[in-house]
């Protein structure tokens, strides 16, 4: 199996007032003649698909436009949600798109389990940006320093949750995790320790 993993595409986004579709769509022509050069099989896309919650059409039709390049192609694809990305918009097509081998995790997912992502001896951790609320509730009177500690507590136990969930359900399979976030002040772990994520 061959993997490349992008991200942060941003399709619907103006620069200055100046529309970037024209840009997006030569990057697509890059990105597929580059899968079919080097046979890729499978294909990470890790959030900000698009710019906006609400993107226009233009950005819907080259995003779709791509997916069907892909599945002429038989390249299967996940695909979860950034920050800029609405979770609904990106899941409302996900059951259809399945049927064609194209995964979509908009946004968090109520069990835990539905975020690992099986393809023979590799399981996809596929994480979505997690949100706020997805992750912890408001309590009156927090100050901003605890909320923030509170979010970053939150991905860090969503991540060692779902390697520890992969590891009891997997055991012999390779992993792979991706996900769209913040990463500040991470650290690497020592060699010795069993997951090397650290938020």
């Amino acid at each position: 199996m061959k993997i490349l993993h992008t991200a942060d595409w941003h399709l619907g986004k103006k620069l200055h007032k100046y529309d970037l579709t024209e840009e997006h769509q030569l990057f697509f022509d890059w990105l597929v003649s580059l899968i079919q050069e080097r046979e890729i099989t499978l294909l990470l896309i890790s959030g900000d698909v698009f710019d906006l919650a609400n993107p226009p059409t233009e950005a819907r039709a080259l995003y779709f436009n791509f997916l069907r390049k892909m599945i002429e192609l038989k390249c299967k694809i996940v695909i979860t949600g950034g920050n800029h990305d609405s979770a609904s918009m990106l899941n409302a097509p996900k059951d259809i798109l399945a049927l064609l081998d194209v995964r979509v995790i908009g946004g968090a997912t109520p069990n835990l389990a539905d975020e690992l992502l099986v393809y023979d001896d590799l399981v996809v951790c596929a994480v979505p940006y997690l949100r706020d609320a997805d992750l912890r509730q408001s309590l009156e009177g927090e100050t901003a320093s605890n909320r923030v500690e509170a979010v970053r507590q939150g991905i860090k136990s969503h991540y060692d949750e779902l390697a520890q969930l992969c590891q009891e359900q997997y055991p012999d399979k390779f992993a792979l995790a991706m996900g769209h976030l913040y990463a500040h002040g991470a650290r690497r772990r020592n060699r010795n320790e069993k997951y090397r994520w650290v938020i």
